[in-house]
């Protein structure tokens, strides 16, 4: 069960097997399971103690061009599943933070202010699950201003 949003995820009780393999890949967030066996006579087994843990990764930046003719250039990533909105982060050469965007529900972002031009500024893209927790940064090649 994802412990934000209450989404349960279940194996039938049938499932042959001590493994369970999601049908489709589990986003980021908490998340809390229990296991419980099944005898073949159907007779069911007390739930196990549930167990938690956290999926977190980085999202998949789409490579910006090696070079922007904008002082304000649109980065963008790919969506990462669970979540809500990004924050996104231009650091440059140094790894100052030249430009800021949190609270982003779209897979792109146009920096709102001129940027210097120059070399090795990099943007990165998180995801933010629906309670709120950020996950790990995705991170870009080196890009320049013209």
């Amino acid at each position: 069960m994802n412990a934000t949003t209450g989404q349960v995820i279940s194996a039938a009780d049938s499932t042959p097997t001590t493994a369970f393999v999601p049908a489709s890949g589990l986003g980021i967030g908490p998340y809390e399971v229990a296991v419980r066996a099944v005898m073949p006579s159907g007779l069911k087994h007390a739930r196990s103690a549930v167990t938690t843990f956290r999926i977190d990764m980085p999202v998949v930046v789409v490579q910006p061009p090696a070079t922007f003719a904008s002082r304000r250039p649109t980065v963008g990533w790919n969506p990462l599943a669970g979540a809500v909105r990004y924050d996104v982060e231009i650091v440059n050469a140094r790894g100052a933070v030249v430009a800021l965007g949190s609270g982003i529900a779209a897979t792109s972002w146009t920096v709102p202010s001129n940027l210097t031009a120059g070399t090795g500024y990099r943007f990165r893209a998180r995801g933010v699950d629906a309670g709120g927790v950020a996950a790990s940064w995705g991170l870009s090649n080196a890009f320049a201003i013209r």
